[in-house]
């Protein structure tokens, strides 16, 4: 039987809203660690820098120094015995596969950290949004981490134990709506489908913390937000085409009284368990938020809050993808741009989001 032919099973009675999920080939990006090839495999790697000031964001944390770790006693193989750690390394020393992308990064003028290949003048003449600046990872570790035995990662300044070498993070990138157009460039789009993960945040983002206006300058094309108003203006930034005016109501009478968060839970058997979501996360957007989306330059699309809660869906707890597009599939392959942003919201708590993965075929 092709591919094609075959009945629906297990993943398709999952994936009913998207059922080609099961059998097309998807091509991944994210922040979260381990994850292979870190440098290739990040979000960072296909986004641009803003063509503002060319700003890109980086992991905070630096690597503290250099592999090899000191010698733990209590882990030393016994005198006579045989040495399965270096049977099982095959002759590489811990870290060198860091090393070896390391190098392999100063050659193609890579930091470790994995930002995008792409400058500022490379799609200056392809971009038609402003690209923002306000954008900043989240939660990922310094270094090298593939989840390997080679692996060289969170030996920076905010780890608790430099030597555990722990590689699992739930890293992604920051935005919200003083962040601005984030662009990424998705390489050989043919299937027709892109889908993101996207979570709330309770936290603030960094970079934009003490903000307050997009992109955090006066004067920029974008309006400024304005916590006297009841609407809220925002302008497109397509530049080959006319700036079309966006009105965005305050939906909320009491913004300022907070809200109360929702509570992710599964059923298991006749009793319900309730499981906590991570301190840092919540389910809970606020009212005002509109998410924003332009893809390969076309209109602009605009999900609110209640738009977002029907499309959104919820693989697992903690897992929410929004598919973005669910199209019929190209003739050729091409790079495709596509843009997104968060506006809308005055109101900081339920209106910070983490971009955790990207995914499309």
């Amino acid at each position: 039987l092709k591919l094609g032919s075959m009945p629906d099973g297990p993943c398709e009675a999952k994936f009913d809203w998207m059922k080609r999920l099961c059998r097309t080939k998807l091509n991944g990006r994210t922040e979260h660690t381990p994850r292979a090839n870190p440098n290739q495999s990040s979000i960072r790697s296909i986004l641009k820098p803003s063509n503002i000031d060319g700003y890109m964001p980086e992991v905070e944390d630096e690597i503290l120094y250099e592999p090899p770790d000191v010698e733990i006693p209590a882990l030393q193989v016994p005198e006579e015995s045989v040495n399965v750690r270096v049977v099982a390394s095959l002759g590489s020393t811990p870290g060198s596969r860091f090393l070896r992308e390391h190098q392999l990064s100063n050659d193609r003028d890579l930091p470790p950290s994995g930002r995008s290949e792409l400058s500022a003048s490379s799609f200056s003449s392809r971009s038609l949004f402003q690209i923002g600046r306000g954008t900043s990872i989240y939660e990922h570790p310094s270094g090298y981490c593939d989840g390997s035995y080679q692996s060289w990662c969170d030996r920076g300044k905010k780890s608790r134990c430099l030597l555990s070498g722990h590689n699992d993070h739930r890293g992604g990138l920051m935005m919200d709506a003083l962040s601005g157009w984030v662009v990424l460039t998705l390489k050989d789009f043919k299937e027709g489908l892109i889908l993101l993960k996207l979570d709330v945040m309770k936290v603030l983002n960094k970079r934009t913390a003490n903000w307050t206006m997009v992109n955090g300058q006066r004067g920029m094309r974008e309006s400024a937000l304005s916590s006297s108003s009841e609407t809220y203006s925002f302008s497109s930034i397509a530049e080959n085409r006319s700036a079309a005016l966006f009105a965005v109501t305050n939906k909320t009478e009491q913004a300022q009284n907070g809200y109360p968060l929702e509570v992710a839970y599964s059923t298991v058997g006749s009793s319900t368990r309730h499981l906590s979501l991570p301190p840092d996360m919540s389910t809970f957007i606020h009212p005002d938020c509109i998410f924003e989306y332009s893809i390969d330059g076309g209109d602009i699309m605009r999900m609110d809050k209640d738009t977002m809660m029907e499309q959104r869906k919820e693989l697992q707890r903690v897992v929410i993808v929004y598919p973005l597009l669910d199209t019929d599939p190209i003739a050729n392959p091409k790079d495709i741009d596509v843009a997104i942003r968060i506006t809308g919201c005055t109101e900081r708590r339920g209106s910070t989001f983490r971009l955790s993965h990207v995914y499309w075929a």
